[in-house]
């Protein structure tokens, strides 16, 4: 009884901070709307409409995607509007904006290093607009062919550096049920080569490496 109202509790607490962030982030998102500033949602913030319950795909912080060339702009608008700008996590291509707990991480680049000498990944992810369609507006998302190899990297190089947890496993399979055959699979599968990365998707969900 005790541990089920632990739960219930945990899972309240969850909930709230899981509106609160959607809040914000709705806000932050007619904020860059209203003073044309182009940006791409992705990551956990568009995963979290796939899953069954929102509240059940948890997030950190927010990831967004901005244009090197709107980062000071950006940067004066947010702090006029009560962000704060964390400067001790902030770092290289990711710059962390703070506004009533909720983190915002505001990235030119999505993938700062490479895994294989001989694959640039850096180079493949660095124009990230040219992969995003508009959703409204200024604010884009990834395509979805795109968004799934995103996903893929994204994962691969946590495995190489630092070790990911289930929520990135999760993350895969809701994709697929969400766009199964309207996904262009020969594109998804050709650019996962090309980034050394299909073999490593192929043990992770099934179990079997990719004959080349």
């Amino acid at each position: 009884e005790i541990c089920a109202c632990l739960v219930g509790s945990e899972m309240c607490i969850r909930d709230r901070y899981s509106i609160k962030q959607e809040m914000i982030t709705h806000s932050l998102m007619e904020l860059l709307n209203k003073n044309k500033i182009k940006h791409i949602m992705c990551k956990g913030f568009v995963l979290r409409n796939f899953y069954p319950q929102k509240e059940l795909r948890t997030m950190g912080d927010v990831d967004i995607v901005i244009q090197q060339e709107d980062k000071d702009r950006l940067h004066n608008i947010l702090i006029e509007n009560g962000y704060k700008y964390d400067e001790f996590n902030s770092h290289g291509q990711v710059w962390n904006y703070i506004k009533n707990g909720i983190v915002f991480e505001i990235h030119r680049k999505l993938v700062g290093k490479n895994i294989y000498d001989d694959v640039d990944m850096v180079g493949y992810f660095e124009d990230n607009f040219k992969f995003a369609e508009v959703v409204d507006r200024y604010t884009y998302e990834f395509k979805p062919e795109h968004h799934f190899i995103y996903l893929i990297t994204h994962m691969a190089l946590h495995f190489r550096y630092s070790g990911f947890g289930v929520r990135m496993l999760l993350d895969i399979p809701i994709f697929i049920k969400r766009y199964g055959n309207n996904l262009d699979w020969n594109y998804v599968q050709d650019n996962l080569k090309k980034l050394k990365l299909y073999d490593f998707a192929c043990l992770l969900y099934t179990s079997d490496a990719a004959d080349d």
